[in-house]
């Protein structure tokens, strides 16, 4: 069975509808193609086989570029962590193949740094890391900051992450005072970089300011297909 180019092993009860199936890290999500821009997610089974299908041989890429070979890459999930965010009630929420295993409390961006919903995910991970306002142009004033931030991951390019923030303990749960990123006790994040791995999803919803496209790995996801494919070097070739 092909769907989109992913040929899987056995069918998932998901798929008595259309839908797209995506790989996103160990993760795999089912994009259901009803609205402009990421519709659903929703967990498989903890193990399914995948076959990317890649038919390049003779598709040109651009001038003088055409791929030259055709692959069939071969892969199996991983357990489907996912970590969903809600800025109306202050909490994340960490799934692991549908079940429920960690709530905790956060606080997100403040007016004129709202924290943008959409589809991220994990870029990279750090004990600590270093944050300073100079990076969003804030280089002195009440909003300049710099400091060093216990277990901190990363999400978009433009800088936000998921990190301890000490400081922010009578906020946590309550109302928002960040600077874009996700702010948790130092429990918190210490848990999720000891269980979360580099391409885990990371679904934020409520803030009212859209993840763009090509912002961080998740990017793309927060795309329409339709918009997507106006993109591809395929189709404008064959115009």
């Amino acid at each position: 069975m092909r769907l989109q180019g992913v040929k899987i092993s056995r069918l998932l009860p998901l798929l008595a509808v259309s839908a797209t199936l995506v790989v996103v890290g160990p993760a795999l999500v089912a994009v259901l193609p009803s609205t402009e821009g990421l519709a659903a997610l929703a967990p498989p089974p903890p193990v399914l086989s995948v076959v990317l299908a890649v038919r390049l041989a003779g598709v040109r890429a651009g001038d003088g570029l055409s791929g030259v070979t055709d692959r069939d890459v071969r892969s199996r999930t991983g357990p489907a962590r996912i970590i969903a965010i809600d800025a109306v009630s202050h909490q994340a929420t960490v799934t692991v193949d549908g079940a429920v295993v960690r709530r905790m409390p956060v606080s997100l961006g403040k007016p004129g740094y709202e924290t943008r919903s959409g589809l991220k995910v994990v870029m990279d991970r750090h004990e600590s890391y270093r944050m300073r306002s100079s990076t969003l142009s804030v280089r002195s004033g009440p909003e300049a900051y710099d400091l060093v931030v216990p277990y901190a991951m990363r999400l978009t390019d433009s800088g936000e992450f998921l990190h301890g923030a000490p400081w922010a303990t009578d906020r946590l749960g309550r109302v928002d005072g960040s600077h874009g990123c996700v702010n948790l006790s130092v429990a918190d994040p210490r848990w999720l970089y000891e269980h979360v791995a580099v391409g885990d999803p990371v679904v934020t919803t409520g803030t009212g300011r859209p993840t763009e496209g090509g912002n961080g790995l998740g990017g793309g996801w927060n795309t329409s297909w339709s918009a997507w494919r106006a993109g591809s070097a395929q189709l404008k070739s064959s115009q």
